[in-house]
């Protein structure tokens, strides 16, 4: 479903705009510095458009969406603008706020008016307030869109206002548009006819673009994230300059000054909700990098939606991109697909850490066939400060916190079974904590299951909005002929969907729809005692944390595959020098 750019009163002008300026007020969102000062006045007949319909189109995305169809469909009674206006040959500056009044024509064009006759112009900068004299050559410059004026009446910012951004719909964004340095000869006599110009306004930076297609077919999941554009090729950091600090001017429209010409990696954020099968589109405002901040390996960029698999279509990912200030309407559209959150399980690695403690194995079948190596195994210590951060194969891998190994079973939670146990038996959690790629989520409640000694099922990370529950099964496996023993654990994304734990803890709900399931292998390594003697081999599998309680309690994942009990939890323990096996968790999908 596409979506109307409904642009409101910090929107696009359109083409054809007759402008006429004078004084104006500071409300809705333009505010003025309160100082006690002196006020002079103007009388300024301005008429302006927008260039080109093709620049139109171009910061639309479609030409089905020509601005000036919509400019006025949210009833825009007012519309403002920032002026400065600078004597020529001089440094002396004053500041103008412009109010229109917005009316469609019959033709469909807009036409702004001005609410009053008369210019009030107000100090900038270190400039006393000076009243024009007829005679004297003078410029105007403005922008309008909704930009922050800074105190001493020379800068509009456009940084992200959470006032301001958080209140606009996906398909909306705030656009600074702008006129250049315009020269006016002031009139020579009282009642003579106010100077009359024509100005052209500008769009100044680059409209980002992304349609997002919920693509999950989980029920009525719905998509509760925020996108995320990563550039080191955009930013919003900084502001439009209109320093006083020069007593020449150019007709160009206002200089973009930088925080940092340093091109680091900017985000730009966005909160989303699209619901399932639906499609909408998201606009933002940034501004091109100098051409001196254009990194030695190129611009780059990658979007994203936090915790849900994204896909990336059309050849439209690799984004061409202008370092100079925008004269025109330049897009970079953008499409994602998303489907379902990423499964904690998905950022587990395949194997488990390998001997040289530089890379993984490649199989899980050497335990139990071959006596694994005491290198195998690592202290606590060894393993958080061999692992913390490591790169093996180009992905970034770290040692899994307590709340990232939740992903694999519940705290202190899943069943304890016996071969004598009653079946089925039920256990439920609550107040569990889930770690993602740094972000924690919860509380969470698990609802756990067991049908027979060698399997227990879970329904996962049930909360209110359901948004990451999932099916996960546990297979206890002991192989003949002295084989591996293993614990395989499998994870489903539900969603909202309408699954129980009855239907989970049924094998034919295993065997069919499998196509999206994870799973990994964490095979009974047991562990090396202070004494350097493996301990329960094939009955047990401790994989280390990086996590710590009260400073003596030490978090591991603990599988046991006994012959008289089956259980998988993450537990703690209060002896750091035993060696534990490490599995790795991948930095980001």
């Amino acid at each position: 479903m596409k979506r109307k750019f409904n642009f409101k009163q910090w929107m696009l002008p359109a083409l054809g705009i007759a402008v006429f300026f004078s004084c104006g007020s500071d409300e809705n969102g333009y505010e003025t510095p309160a100082v006690k000062e002196q006020t002079a006045t103007l009388q300024l007949e301005i008429s302006g458009e927008f260039p080109t319909a093709d620049q139109t189109r171009a910061l639309s995305f479609d030409t089905d969406l020509n601005i000036p169809r919509f400019i006025n469909e949210d009833g825009i009674t007012s519309w403002k603008t920032h002026c400065f206006l600078r004597k020529k040959g001089t440094t002396t500056q004053v500041y103008a706020l412009v109010d229109w009044t917005a009316t469609t024509a019959a033709d469909g064009s807009i036409t702004l008016n001005t609410k009053t006759s008369e210019l009030t112009l107000l100090s900038s900068g270190s400039s006393t307030v000076t009243t024009p004299q007829a005679g004297e050559t003078w410029y105007i410059a403005g922008i309008a869109g909704d930009g922050t004026l800074n105190a001493d009446r020379t800068q509009v910012d456009f940084k992200y206002s959470s006032t301001k951004d958080d209140a606009l719909e996906p398909h909306q964004a705030r656009v600074p548009l702008a006129f250049g340095w315009t020269p006016f000869v002031v009139a020579k006599a009282s009642g003579e006819r106010a100077p009359k110009i024509t100005v052209t306004f500008r769009p100044q930076g680059s409209l980002l673009k992304v349609t997002v297609n919920n693509a999950t077919n989980q029920g009525d999941a719905a998509v509760n994230s925020s996108i995320k554009i990563q550039t080191n090729a955009l930013s919003t950091d900084g502001v439009f300059d209109y320093s006083t600090g020069v007593a020449s001017v150019t007709d160009t429209a206002p200089v973009w000054k930088f925080t940092s010409d340093v091109a680091t990696t900017t985000t730009l954020s966005r909160t989303i909700s699209v619901s399932k099968g639906a499609e909408e589109v998201y606009v933002m405002w940034a501004y091109p990098r100098p051409e001196s901040a254009k990194p030695s390996a190129g611009f780059s960029t990658e979007t994203y939606i936090n915790r849900f698999k994204t896909y990336e279509k059309g050849t439209t990912t690799t984004l061409p991109v202008r370092t100079k200030m925008f004269k025109s309407g330049i897009g970079y559209p953008m499409a994602l697909d998303i489907d379902r959150p990423r499964m904690p399980l998905e950022y587990v690695a395949e194997y488990n850490v390998a001997e040289d403690g530089v890379s993984l194995l490649q199989t899980h079948s050497a335990y139990g066939n071959d006596q694994l190596s005491n290198a195998e195994y690592f202290t606590r210590e060894q393993a958080v400060s061999k692992f913390t951060n490591i790169t093996i194969e180009g992905t970034a891998y770290h040692l899994p916190t307590a709340r990232e190994m939740a992903g694999i079973a519940p705290y202190r939670g899943v069943l304890a079974l016996s071969p004598t146990s009653s079946y089925p038996a039920d256990y439920e959690t609550s107040g569990e904590y889930l770690q993602i790629e740094g972000e924690t989520l919860g509380t969470f409640t698990n609802n756990l299951r067991a049908s027979d000694f060698n399997t227990i099922y879970g329904l996962r990370f049930v909360n209110d909005t359901k948004d990451m529950v999932m099916a996960y099964r546990y297979q206890f496996v002991r192989i003949a002929g002295n084989e591996f023993n293993h614990c395989l654990v499998t994870s489903r994304y539900i969603g909202t969907k309408s699954v129980t734990l009855d239907d989970i803890s049924k094998a034919s709900y295993w065997t069919s729809n499998a196509t999206d399931d994870c799973s990994r292998v964490f095979p009974m390594t047991g562990y090396l005692s202070e004494a350097a003697v493996m301990t329960s081999q094939l009955e047990l599998g401790d994989y280390w944390t990086s996590s710590i309680l009260d400073g003596s309690q030490y978090y591991y994942l603990q599988l046991m595959n006994k012959e008289g009990t089956r259980w998988v939890a993450t537990t703690r323990s209060t002896i750091p020098s035993y060696g534990f096996a490490v599995r790795l968790f991948k930095d980001k999908m």
